[in-house]
């Protein structure tokens, strides 16, 4: 057919569809589609030698690049003002070391050198992304780690949260050898980690206190997010490792008498060192607060029971109580 002819075709409004015939890379230009047969959709092939547009599979913008250095593929960026010459977003390599400069709008796509303009994705597939480039110093990135912008190496990523948390995506596959993979895009800057807390209250039991430790459990009720929880017992499990913070806090009676005494109240991760804190008892007296607040590092799957002894044989009542452990920052 003629070209003339295929003008008028195309024009016409007859033509229902286009089936392209799958091929890797064509070597003809900017403005080429085709039909990508190694990551199978359409493409289209960009004015940047290493920037394809894969149409499903990717979102991304227009930027120039006046920080003074070459920007490596992979790197966390924020937009800046407008460049006065050519309207384009101006970048700066991000670093979690403060919630304004956690803020990332992109991940490089290519290497960009100073000066010149490119295209960063804002969301989708970034491939041959060389994951020990982009690593914080001393972490390795393997694929499926979830991966969060570094607080320490400035345009890095982590495999663990810090105290401000920019979720950059996750390494999905390996592409040309262990140094290599896909990166897969999707950005929240200065997210909140999901609420992680375990509670058991309510407590009437009655315990023959000795010097020996005994489990403070038989509470009335239960709820938990992210901990499993055991009324009878009164142990809490966690299921990730993280920072948590412990608080105990109980009424109690007992029967007063003319001497001082000491109750000790025993913190018990199953994994983690144990934490014990005396509670003086002024003579005749006959109740009691007991309080514990601290915070210390859980492991995953590490069960934590508040325990209770004392230096003489005597019965306590709980006329109420309540445990719980949550998570101040997870390490994931």
């Amino acid at each position: 057919m003629a070209v003339r002819g295929i003008k008028d075709y195309l024009e016409s409004g007859e033509l229902e569809a286009i089936k392209m015939k799958p091929i890797t890379t064509p070597a003809t230009g900017e403005g080429t589609i085709y039909y990508d047969d190694e990551k199978n959709c359409h493409s289209t092939l960009s004015d940047i030698t290493d920037v394809t547009f894969n149409i499903p599979l990717e979102q991304c913008t227009r930027v120039i690049n006046k920080t003074g250095a070459t920007i490596t593929n992979g790197t966390p960026l924020g937009l800046d003002a407008p460049d006065a010459t050519t309207g384009l977003p101006t970048l700066r390599v991000a670093i979690a070391n403060t919630y304004e400069n956690a803020k990332v709008h992109a991940i490089a796509t290519h290497d960009i050198v100073n000066g010149a303009e490119a295209w960063v994705t804002t969301s989708g597939d970034i491939g041959d992304v060389n994951l020990v480039g982009v690593a914080e110093l001393g972490q390795t990135l393997v694929t499926g780690q979830t991966l969060y912008l570094s607080a320490i190496d400035v345009g890095k990523m982590t495999h663990t949260p810090p105290n401000i948390v920019t979720k950059l995506g996750a390494f999905m596959t390996g592409e040309s050898g262990v140094t290599q993979g896909t990166l897969s895009v999707f950005i929240l800057s200065n997210m909140a980690l999901p609420t992680v807390l375990g509670v058991v209250a309510g407590n009437t039991t009655v315990l023959s206190l000795t010097g020996t430790p005994q489990v403070i459990g038989g509470f009335a009720s239960t709820d938990g997010i992210g901990v499993d929880t055991d009324i009878l017992s009164g142990g809490l499990t966690t299921t990730q490792k993280g920072f948590y913070a412990l608080n105990f806090i109980a009424s109690t009676t007992f029967s007063g008498v003319s001497s001082t005494r000491k109750i000790w109240l025993h913190v018990t991760p199953s994994a983690s060192p144990s934490f014990t804190i005396p509670v003086p008892l002024a003579r005749d007296i006959d109740e009691s607060p007991l309080q514990v607040n601290f915070s210390f590092i859980l492991d995953a799957v590490e069960e934590v029971h508040m325990e209770i002894s004392a230096d003489d044989n005597f019965d306590l009542t709980f006329t109420d109580a309540s445990f719980s452990i949550s998570a101040s920052h997870i390490l994931v």
